[in-house]
């Protein structure tokens, strides 16, 4: 033991070699400890090298304004001759107006089962009358659905009147004669469906600012206008556009179709930045067909998603 061999020695001498000795062996084991203990992949520091210093991190850009964002996308479409002369930038004045774009994006995620009940009360737009929805062949699971969707409904005044009789399992319905009644049940609901999904999807994108706008109404250099759905600007380098016409109708018809080609050329956009959006994927002869003559993607509300980040990546 140490303090043995210590009292052996005996002199002075003999200490300062026993403590050199351990102080050996201490530093001995300190370099052992230190390869032991030290990540894998982390470099030797070398014999009289200065230690690595983090690079500091780059400091976020600056979030640009809504009225910053609303100039570049001004400029973007002077460089193409275009002039914005009417948009609808969306602000929820209420829980009311909030709960319409909830409503339509749930009614799109859910068009198959909402589909017949919709085209019942779409029938009486032009002369609103009561009318009875039979459920008998709706499992509980989407009777539960198409319940929500109508007291929904009728809690924002869409409709004027509504019951469900469970004895008869049907729906009971009377849309209100209001006009704001009327063109949500023509068509709003989607394209409020769209465009909460859209705005779903950017916030879940790390891909620089966005801004959408609805109901957009440009006008060419030659006088021509053209109208779009939902116009985004993307401010993420490239300062991209993405078109978005929203058909709650089952077909484009021929007036459909010049519309939306003009404003595709007019944007020039490329086939992955403009999509025409239905509530479900057409046919694929009519999606091949209309492609052709559009310019622009064919797409049902389920692949809406993945359109989005195609065109924002």
């Amino acid at each position: 033991m140490f303090w043995q061999r210590w009292w052996k020695k005996g002199t002075k001498t003999g200490v300062r070699e026993e403590l050199r000795t351990i102080g050996e062996e201490l530093r001995a084991i300190r370099q052992l400890l230190e390869r032991v203990l030290a990540p894998a992949d982390e470099p030797k520091p070398q014999p009289g090298s200065a230690p690595a210093v983090a690079a500091p991190a780059e400091p976020a850009p600056p979030r640009l304004s809504e009225t910053q964002l609303l100039a570049q996308l001004t400029h973007l479409l002077g460089a193409r001759r275009l002039q914005l002369s009417q948009y609808q930038q969306v602000q929820y004045q209420g829980p009311l107006d909030e709960e319409m774009y909830h409503l339509g994006m749930f009614m799109s995620e859910h068009y198959p089962i909402v589909a017949p009940f919709l085209a019942e009360l779409r029938a009486t737009l032009s002369q609103p009358r009561r009318i009875y929805s039979a459920l008998q062949n709706d499992s509980p699971e989407d009777i539960a659905t198409l319940t929500n969707i109508g007291t929904r409904l009728y809690r924002l005044r869409i409709l004027y009147q509504y019951r469900y009789e469970r004895a008869q399992k049907q729906i009971m319905a009377w849309v209100d004669a209001s006009p704001e009644s009327r063109n949500y049940l023509a068509g709003g609901w989607f394209e409020m469906g769209v465009y909460r999904m859209v705005q779903k999807v950017l916030r879940t994108l790390s891909s620089g600012q966005a801004l959408v706008l609805r109901n957009v109404q440009l006008n060419g250099a030659g006088g021509g206008c053209c109208e779009v759905d939902i116009l985004i600007y993307l401010h993420n380098g490239g300062r991209r556009l993405v078109l978005l016409e929203c058909k709650s109708a089952p077909s484009l018809t021929p007036e459909d179709i010049s519309q939306i080609r003009r404003t595709v050329s007019l944007l020039n956009l490329s086939v992955q930045r403009a999509a025409v959006v239905f509530p479900m994927s057409p046919p694929d002869h009519c999606v091949d067909r209309w492609l052709q003559q559009t310019g622009a993607n064919i797409i049902g509300f389920p692949q809406l998603e993945l359109f989005l980040r195609k065109a924002v990546a």
